[in-house]
Formats: structure tokens, C-alpha cells, sequence
């Protein structure tokens, strides 16, 4: 595998390796890209949404209601994950998304999903260094840190090797 280096992103709402090389963007409202500036090699994009539910919930009940209804499952502390592929193209290339959706409880009544996706070529979908890319992604996704309130974090950061 690669040297890592850590995105702390928008200020820590998110922490997360990537390999030490890529190359990192940032869009002034939000969204962030990550990338080897070589062909024939992913794109990471990364977006952190937020929401707040109705006073009359209670936030546990209502993740679970999300993880049973949305297909995530129990990833690490109070977290969850929905990993998915997804096929599509854009100026006639065939792409492959892999997408990793954090599901992040923000007490008392908001909660969060980061969202992750790695757009590949479609012919490079089996070559050694896509499968290198997916394998680090996935690890790091699995193992950030995701903010939850004043100086407190769900996961296990920092990931680890």
C-alpha cells in the first residue's frame, strides 16, 4: 500500500486517510475531490449532509428507523454504513461508483451522512492499482472519525494500518 496522509475535512467534521500522493480540492460550499493527477486512476469525492429531525423523536429511534428502512449496517461506536456499486458514464466513458454513506448521530436531534464516492473508469475496474485504490478507500472510510459534537468523535481515528 501507499504512505497515508490525513484530510481533515471543513475544520474536523470528518478525518480520514488517503494515500500520501493524491492531490486534494475544495469547493467554497462544501464537497471535497481527491485524486493521483495521472490517467486511468479514481476520484474520490466527499460530501457531508445534514439533518435535523422532528422535537418529538428521539435520535436513536429514528437512526434506527434509517439503518432498518436505508440498508445500512453497524459499522464502529454508534456509526452506520451503506456501501454500494453503482454503474453510469459521462461523455461516453462507462464509469463505476463505489459508495460509502456514513450514518453519524449528532445529539441531542440532528444526524449526518458523509458521503463517499470513488468514480473509476469501468476498463480499469480490474487492474491492480483500482483494486489498491478501492482496498485503502474502504479501510480508511471504515476506520475516520466522524464528528459528532464539541470535541467529540465516533470511530476509531486514527485508522490503522
Amino acid at each position: 500500500m501507499w504512505p497515508a496522509k490525513t484530510v481533515v475535512y471543513r475544520g474536523g467534521i470528518v478525518k480520514f486517510d488517503i494515500p500520501a500522493h493524491w492531490l486534494e480540492e475544495y469547493e467554497p460550499e462544501g464537497g471535497g475531490t481527491f485524486y493521483d493527477d495521472v490517467p486511468s486512476t479514481g476520484t474520490l469525492r466527499l460530501n457531508v449532509l445534514g439533518f435535523r429531525i422532528s422535537p418529538d423523536r428521539q435520535l436513536a429511534e429514528h437512526m434506527q428507523t434509517i439503518m432498518e428502512r436505508d440498508g445500512f449496517e453497524p459499522l464502529q461506536a454508534d456509526l452506520g454504513l451503506r456501501q454500494r456499486r453503482l454503474t453510469g458514464s459521462e461523455d461516453g466513458d462507462d464509469l463505476i461508483f463505489y459508495r460509502w454513506e456514513i450514518l453519524i448521530p449528532v445529539p441531542p436531534d440532528e444526524f449526518s451522512i458523509a458521503c463517499f464516492a470513488l468514480t473509476v473508469e469501468a476498463s480499469q475496474e480490474q487492474a491492480e492499482l483500482t483494486k489498491q485504490e478501492i482496498a485503502f478507500i474502504d479501510a480508511s472510510v471504515r476506520k475516520g472519525a466522524y464528528y459528532q459534537s464539541q470535541n467529540t468523535y465516533v470511530g476509531s481515528y486514527p485508522p490503522s494500518r
